[in-house]
């Protein structure tokens, strides 16, 4: 039965094809394919322990004096992605490498501690202390209080 469909166009010459049953290659057939190549890995501290320049870069930026020049140049290139570690020589390898020891053996400089200031009293123990009650200061003869004239203590409180 063929459904005609108005806005679609009908192939006549097209035939339908049989389905193919999907095919998985045995064990046999995988082992017997060449494996991809793969990139040489190199041992080394770097990629053994960092794997990621971003690391020693960041270090590099808070102690300058943690890595050689030419080691900081190669983390900054490193980082701005202009070379990958992968296409590194044998040499920049070895400076990464030397890099790492670098970075777990690096104590940044004791900064200089100050001797401790001996410290002044905020405030001059010369004066009596003035005792509080709850409606403000209490009057005594050994007191601060009674030293104020009464019209100015009034006005201060509000009371008239």
């Amino acid at each position: 039965m063929q459904v005609l469909l108005p806005s679609l166009p009908i192939f006549h010459s097209l035939t339908p094809r049989a389905p193919q049953a999907v095919h998985f290659p045995t064990f046999n057939e995988l082992l017997s394919q060449p494996a991809p190549e793969q990139k040489e890995q190199r041992d080394g501290l770097f990629n053994s322990l960092v794997r990621d320049p971003a690391i020693l870069y960041l270090e590099y930026l808070e102690h300058p004096d943690m890595f050689e020049e030419e080691t900081a140049h190669l983390l900054q290139s490193l980082v701005g992605q202009q070379k990958k570690v992968s296409d590194l020589t044998e040499a920049e390898m070895k400076k990464l490498d030397e890099a790492v020891v670098s970075y777990a053996q690096y104590h940044p400089p004791k900064k200089e501690t100050l001797a401790p200031v001996e410290s002044t009293p905020e405030f001059d123990d010369d004066e009596p202390d003035i005792e509080w009650g709850p409606e403000g200061p209490l009057a005594g003869a050994n007191s601060a209080y009674s030293q104020i004239p009464d019209g100015v203590l009034h006005r201060w409180w509000g009371e008239t």
